[in-house]
């Protein structure tokens, strides 16, 4: 269970006997949650990297196109505005791990192949021809 950290630190009271059992504080960044936010809204070709809001969120559909620029934190959203939602979903992505795309084992010949290419022990040489 994730919280804002001042909160979070008030109710993880003593480590031997905390007030809230698994209570972690949240990730307070603003600048690369909404980052993560803004890459996570592009549609993209995979659906695998995108995200889609349903009808069963309305404060967040009608929140979403309200949120403008703050002008002295370009990179920020402005916090005047009602944005307990986009919070809401920011603070959720920026906690939400998702499973990363399997990684193909090399075979023993592509092994061997980028090693002649990539040399990288320290006893290995070049020469280089001269006409």
């Amino acid at each position: 269970m994730y919280s804002d950290a001042s909160i979070a630190h008030a109710l993880q009271g003593d480590q031997n006997q905390p007030l809230v059992p698994n209570l972690v504080p949240a990730n307070n960044d603003r600048i690369s949650g909404w980052r993560n936010m803004a890459q996570l809204m592009k549609v993209t070709d995979k659906p695998s990297n995108f995200i889609i809001i349903k009808n069963c969120a309305p404060n967040l559909q009608r929140t979403i196109p309200e949120m403008i620029i703050d002008e002295k934190r370009p990179e920020d959203l402005d916090t005047t505005l009602e944005d307990h939602a986009c919070d809401a979903l920011r603070y959720a992505l920026s906690h939400t791990q998702a499973p990363m795309a399997d990684v193909k084992k090399k075979t023993r010949g592509q092994i061997e192949y980028e090693k002649l290419l990539n040399p990288t022990d320290q006893e290995s040489w070049t020469y280089t021809w001269k006409d």
